[in-house]
Formats: C-alpha cells, structure tokens, sequence
C-alpha cells in the first residue's frame, strides 16, 4: 500500500484523519493504522475511501494494490484471477 500517495491525497482534500474517519464510519485509532499501513483496508473501506477522495481506478491500484493489478495485466495481456489471490 502507498501510505504517502493516501495521506497525500486527504491532505489535499482538506481531511484530517479524525474526519475521513468519521465519514467512513471507522474509530480515528483503526484508520490510522490503516493509514499507516499497519493492518490493511477492507474492500468496502477502499470502495468507500475512493468515493469520499473522489480516486479513479488508477489511483486505487496505486495506493492501495501497488499497481499489482496493472502490472499483472501488462505480464499477462489478460486479467487472470490467480493474479488477485498472488
């Protein structure tokens, strides 16, 4: 996950975390160390942090897949689903 690239982008939609916390129905503590990378973001989290920042696809692979998806697609020219489970 790219910790910097999600903290970088609350910070320019004016956020703190106290506040895009709340707006994802998350205690502040439990983002935090999700911001920080230290347990990960669940689907529905990503799916609604990505609404609220208002990310196109390309950003979510970024932050939160470490552009594993792209990269898996341009190695295979196809999108397989043994790339989601490596």
């Amino acid at each position: 996950m790219n910790t910097k690239k999600l903290k970088s982008l609350r910070v320019l939609n004016g956020l703190t975390q106290e506040k895009l916390a709340e707006m994802s129905k998350m205690s502040t503590k439990t983002y935090n160390r999700k911001e920080l990378g230290l347990i990960p973001f669940t689907n529905e989290e990503i799916l609604t942090l990505s609404t609220i920042l208002n990310l196109d696809i390309n950003l979510v692979n970024e932050i939160f897949f470490d552009n594993h998806i792209t990269k898996c697609i341009n190695n295979t020219n196809s999108f397989q689903t043994s790339c989601i489970n490596s």
